[in-house]
C-alpha cells in the first residue's frame, strides 16, 4: 500500500485510510469502556488519535498490546474536531492496527517529522560554546556536545514541546540565546555570561540518556520517569568532570544550574542570577512552542484549552492577515 495521504491534507469530516507512525499509545478507561489514545505522525505533522474499536474491551486491549511505538500502521477512521482539536477516531478499522507495515516498503522522507533545523542548531550551539571566554569551561561544554551525538537527534520531551527529532538541540539553542540576551540586556546586574551559556546549553543534557530510537520515532526509556533527566544530566557532567577537571567553583555553579533549572518546581530553587536566567529561558522556550502548537489547532476567534500548554489560548485575528491561516491555506489544511 502506497502512502496516499499526509496529515497536512486531512480536514474534519474526512474518511482517512493511509499509513502513519503511531507514537505514545496509552490504554485508557472511560464511560463506554476501554480505548487507546495515541499520536499519529508523518513528515508533515502530527494528529491526535483515539482507537475505540467496535465496543469490546478485550479487542481494544489486544490491539494495545500489539502496538509498537515508532512503527508505521495503516490507519482507517474518521477525522473530527473535539474541543477545538482535530483528531482521528478509529472504530471498524481497528483490525489494521494488529500488525505494523513492513519497513522495507517505507521511506523515512514520508514518515519522520521534524521542523527543527538540525544543522543550523548544531552550528549555533558550537558557535555559542566557542564564545565562552574561560578556556576550561569552553572546552568542557564542547567536550560534552562531542561526546553525545544523540544530543542533536533526540526530542526534548515526550509530548508537550520540541517533541520531535532534533528537538533537544533546538530547545537548548533557544534557551542559550534567550539566557545570553538576559545576561547582556539587564542593566545593573552583573552576570557571568560564560556560565549562563554553559548552563543553558547543558541544562537538559540528561535527555540524551532518556530516549532511544525505535522505528521512525523515539521512545522514552524507564530512567526518564524513574530517575529523571535532571539527575541523569548531573551524572553525565559528573563523569565528564572526572576527565576534564573544571575549576571547583565553575563545576559547582554548573551543577546548581542543572539542579535548579525547573525553578519553583525544582528540588532546589535557583540561587544565582545565572541560574534564574537559564530557568526563565527554559520556561520561555517551552511555553512559546506549546502555545504556538495549540494555536495551530485553534480556529481564528475561538478560545480553547490548549492540550500542550494546559491553559486557555485565543487565536487573535490580525488586520494584515493571520500568518497561521495563510500557512494552512498553502498546505490545504483549513478547518
Amino acid at each position: 500500500m502506497e502512502k496516499n495521504l499526509f496529515i497536512k491534507d486531512i480536514s474534519p469530516g474526512d474518511r482517512v485510510d493511509s499509513m502513519f507512525v503511531v507514537e505514545h499509545p496509552s490504554l485508557m478507561s472511560g464511560k463506554k469502556g476501554k480505548y487507546i489514545t495515541c499520536t499519529l505522525t508523518d513528515a508533515t505533522g502530527s494528529l491526535p488519535c483515539k482507537v475505540w474499536g467496535t465496543g469490546q474491551d478485550e479487542q481494544v486491549t489486544r490491539i494495545y498490546d500489539a502496538l509498537t511505538a515508532g512503527m508505521v500502521y495503516r490507519c482507517f477512521g474518521n477525522a473530527s474536531v473535539f474541543r477545538g482539536t482535530m483528531e482521528l477516531n478509529i472504530n471498524d478499522g481497528v483490525g489494521y492496527l494488529c500488525t505494523p507495515v513492513t519497513a522495507d516498503h517505507l521511506s523515512a522522507e514520508d514518515y519522520v517529522y521534524s521542523p527543527a533545523d538540525a544543522e543550523g542548531n548544531k552550528k549555533g550551539l558550537f558557535s555559542l560554546a566557542r564564545s565562552i571566554t574561560r578556556g576550561p569551561l569552553r572546552d568542557f561544554v564542547r567536550a560534552a556536545l562531542e561526546a553525545y551525538p544523540l544530543f542533536f537527534e533526540v526530542p526534548a520531551a515526550r509530548y508537550k514541546h520540541h517533541a520531535y527529532a532534533g528537538g533537544l538541540a533546538e530547545h537548548s539553542y533557544e534557551v542559550a540565546r534567550m539566557a545570553a540576551a538576559m545576561a547582556d540586556g539587564v542593566s545593573g546586574v552583573a552576570m557571568d555570561r560564560d556560565m549562563v551559556i554553559a548552563g543553558a546549553i547543558l541544562h537538559d543534557i540528561g535527555k540524551v540518556a532518556s530516549f532511544e530510537k525505535q522505528g521512525f520515532g523515539f521512545i522514552s526509556l524507564p530512567a526518564y520517569s524513574l530517575v529523571g533527566h535532571t539527575t541523569l544530566g548531573i551524572q553525565i557532567i559528573g563523569r565528564l568532570q572526572e576527565q576534564r577537571g573544571l575549576p571547583e567553583e565553575d563545576f559547582a555553579h554548573l551543577l546548581h544550574i542543572l539542579q535548579s533549572h525547573h525553578g519553583e518546581y525544582a528540588e532546589v530553587r535557583p540561587h544565582s542570577a545565572e541560574a534564574w536566567a537559564v530557568h526563565f529561558g527554559d520556561n520561555a522556550s517551552a511555553m512559546f512552542h506549546e502555545v504556538d502548537e495549540d494555536l495551530r489547532e485553534t480556529p481564528p476567534g475561538e478560545v480553547v484549552k490548549g492540550r500542550r500548554c494546559g491553559g486557555l489560548v485565543f487565536r487573535f485575528e490580525r488586520p494584515d492577515g493571520d500568518p497561521l491561516q495563510q500557512e494552512k491555506e498553502c498546505q490545504g489544511t483549513l478547518f
